[in-house]
């Protein structure tokens, strides 16, 4: 079984920029300048954005594992993750 989860720095960067209301190119510098955004307008902000993102991967991490123990029909207890 072989399926893609497509998400990455831009999913960081959506999630910053609705959370926030700030448009996506100010969302991609809060991320990549995080320690001076955290200064200026405090962490929680960020860490609320950066966890919606993180809970939607994890959803579709968690969907993709029951869907391939089912077809299995075998309980696994390691995942391997790379490139």
């Amino acid at each position: 079984m072989f399926r893609s989860v497509a998400w990455g720095g831009s999913a960081i960067t959506s999630s910053i920029s609705s959370t926030l209301g700030v448009s996506p190119e100010e969302a991609d510098q809060i991320k990549l300048d995080y320690s001076k955004f955290k200064a200026t307008q405090g962490e929680k902000d960020v860490v609320v954005a950066l966890q919606e993102s993180v809970n939607s991967l994890l959803s579709d991490l968690n969907q993709t594992l029951i869907a391939y123990r089912n077809q299995i029909r075998k309980t696994f207890h390691r995942l391997n993750c790379g490139r």
